[in-house]
């Protein structure tokens, strides 16, 4: 959020200094403009879309001036070649072909990050319910064996007291002491 402003003016002022550069070089013919494209693809993908209509609308006003400047003699380009009304539809359909493809992306790509995220997010939930129920799980298990050792005991008693009548009988029984 904090880089959103900066970056948008950032982006401008490489859009400027682009179309300057081609305005005193050749035009739109200038190997600059095809920083056009990489301007919108790096803010797109940093700025998450959220500027690309807007700076695709400036580049192509940027295209207008280069093509329409040179058309109209506004400025001259460093070559002989004159720029035709063509070049101009060329080059914003290239720039929009690039802005689409570039919301696109950006778009998948942070789609794919918040999907993620909530996944990751609802793996920690289960994670944590998990160890609740195993920490309940060892409780109960002590809880278990403390019942056991007490059931255990409590069986324990009454057998003893029975087999130690059971071996006065069997010695009064041997004894002849009916």
């Amino acid at each position: 959020g904090m880089l959103s402003l900066p970056l948008a003016i950032f982006a401008v002022n490489a859009i400027l200094l682009l179309a300057y550069l081609s305005t005193v070089g050749q035009g739109i013919y200038d190997t600059a403009i095809i920083g056009f494209p990489l301007v919108l693809i790096v803010t797109g993908l940093i700025l998450r879309g959220r500027v690309i209509p807007y700076l695709t609308g400036f580049i192509i006003l940027c295209l207008a001036w280069l093509v329409l400047g040179d058309i109209l003699g506004i400025y001259s380009p460093m070559i002989v070649r004159r720029s035709r009304l063509e070049d101009f539809f060329f080059a914003s359909a290239i720039i929009l072909v690039t802005s689409n493809a570039v919301y696109l992306l950006v778009r998948n790509i942070h789609h794919s990050l918040s999907l993620a995220q909530r996944e990751i997010a609802e793996r920690n939930k289960v994670e944590k319910q998990r160890e609740e129920l195993i920490h309940q799980l060892k409780l109960k298990n002590q809880e278990l064996d403390r019942f056991a050792i007490t059931v255990s005991h409590d069986l324990k008693t009454p057998l003893i007291t029975i087999a130690g009548y059971l071996g006065h009988l069997e010695k009064d029984t041997l004894a002849g002491n009916n």
